[in-house]
């Protein structure tokens, strides 16, 4: 590892332990290979949407089910990020992806990359339509979901683009 890149990791740690502090900030990672849900979850959740069984024994369920059956999943490739900024009732989010066929995934240049986008906004494609690249449009659906219920609030809307060019950001290196 080049000194430039260790530099800039050990300033990105040192920005997310401050951040840590707080504990206002939800962190999902991405990863290389979509987690898969096996049979036995499934047929727990559809008992749980059809009222078959009560919500708090479905996640007994499935919580005693992953300590015994722990989920197999791959290596992280990006971080979605999110924060309600103190008396405000809008959550915003962030994110950031690795290009793994030049880099490899560092959580705390991530982490920062996701907060510099959450802080100064995402890349535009226009006036209406922020840029979010396609393969981490599941997982932002996914993450919503669990915004809402952290934040109790419901994240607002965000216009994703489908086989958008990448524009030019102006965050240097690669998380």
């Amino acid at each position: 590892m080049n000194t430039a890149r260790a530099e800039y990791i050990a300033e990105c740690r040192k920005d997310f332990k401050e951040i840590q502090k707080d504990n206002r900030l939800l962190i999902h990672y991405i990863l290389d290979k979509p987690r898969e849900i096996n049979p036995f979850e499934e047929t727990i959740e559809t008992f749980m949407d059809t009222g078959e069984i009560n919500e708090a024994v479905g996640k007994e369920i499935l919580l005693a089910y992953y300590l015994t059956h722990p989920k197999k999943t791959g290596k992280r490739v990006g971080v979605l990020i999110a924060a309600k900024p103190e008396g405000s009732d809008k959550v915003l989010m962030g994110w950031s992806l690795c290009n793994m066929e030049r880099d490899f995934f560092n959580k705390y240049i991530g982490i920062a990359k996701a907060l510099d986008r959450l802080q100064n906004g995402n890349p535009m494609l226009d006036d209406d339509t922020y840029f979010i690249p396609n393969t981490i449009e599941d997982e932002l659906e996914y993450f919503s979901e669990r915004v809402e219920r952290y934040f109790k609030t419901v994240p607002a809307a965000v216009v994703t683009t489908t086989n958008a060019v990448v524009p030019t950001t102006n965050t240097g290196g690669s998380a």
